[in-house]
């Protein structure tokens, strides 16, 4: 499906520059709307509440300067992304093809962003948001695994999704099947394929024909996607070994599954995602849970 309506996370850091950059782009080719949603922390209000939980209010003065501040950050944000968006020529607070809406932040932004993620065809993010803590991290989180949202979590670079070459890292399982139909519009652009696999560290792969890569060849054959080629990689880690093979072929975006093993070995062991997420030389990121 064709992504009309982007949602995309501003947090008012470099991050923004990549994620704007990458989701006015994508809206001018797709003809999309685009929603700016600012995700900073809000200082003034997080110290009004704090002082008033400990009976110790902060001072009229120090109230205003947090909010004088956090006044310059949405300014910053809404000329950055007035930026990007002029760059690809959408009209500006508009609801139409084409289109950017940057949205005034919530006091709680948790809440704004579970209520636009049920309309949202893709989400776009900054780089630092998975890899991050904090109001970002949370969101992404949101998004990627309670909504089930398609992700694309974005460098910070410039760095545009056109042409190229596409990597697809490949298991067979629900999740990267699922990511590689949200990423359909974006595959049918590139001018090759490459298809990522360590068939040996499959688990179960017998048990599961769609591992199989040349199913997922006639799967992109039938929609009309060109140049497909089949990658055999090997290596201590598959995640690296992936990775490494990705940037070899000058891959643009990697599309891959999300957090197949249950989070409590993520968190012992590790797993794909995170070093997906985590290497700041990696392409863009086309994620789905």
């Amino acid at each position: 499906m064709t992504p009309r309506h982007i949602l995309t996370i501003a947090s008012g850091t470099v991050d923004d520059v990549g994620a704007l950059g990458l989701a006015a782009d994508l809206a001018k080719r797709f003809k999309s709307a685009v929603t700016v949603m600012p995700a900073y922390q809000d200082a003034a209000w997080e110290r009004i509440e704090i002082g008033k939980a400990l009976s110790s209010p902060l001072p009229k003065d120090a109230v205003e300067d947090l909010r004088r501040a956090d006044t310059q950050k949405q300014a910053e944000i809404e000329r950055a992304a007035k930026d990007a968006a002029a760059r690809a020529g959408l009209v500006v607070d508009g609801a139409s093809h084409g289109s950017m809406t940057i949205d005034e932040r919530e006091p709680q932004p948790w809440k704004a962003w579970a209520e636009k993620l049920t309309l949202a065809d893709l989400v776009i993010v900054g780089a630092g948001a998975a890899s991050g803590q904090g109001l970002g991290a949370s969101l992404f989180s949101e998004a990627l695994i309670d909504a089930q949202a398609p992700v694309l979590l974005a460098t910070r670079s410039e760095r545009r999704i056109q042409g190229g070459v596409a990597a697809i890292a490949w298991d067979g399982g629900s999740r990267s099947g699922r990511a590689v139909r949200a990423a359909l519009p974006i595959l049918a652009e590139a001018d090759r394929i490459v298809i990522l696999q360590d068939p040996s560290r499959l688990e179960h792969a017998i048990s599961i024909p769609g591992a199989d890569p040349k199913r997922l060849v006639q799967y992109l054959s039938l929609h009309d996607i060109g140049e497909v080629v089949v990658c055999e990689v090997s290596g201590t880690s598959v995640a690296q070994a992936i990775l490494a093979e990705a940037k070899r072929n000058e891959a643009c975006v990697l599309v891959a599954g999300a957090y197949g093993k249950p989070r409590w070995r993520q968190m012992i062991w590790g797993g794909a995602t995170d070093t997906f997420v985590s290497d700041e030389t990696r392409p863009h990121l086309f994620l789905s849970h």
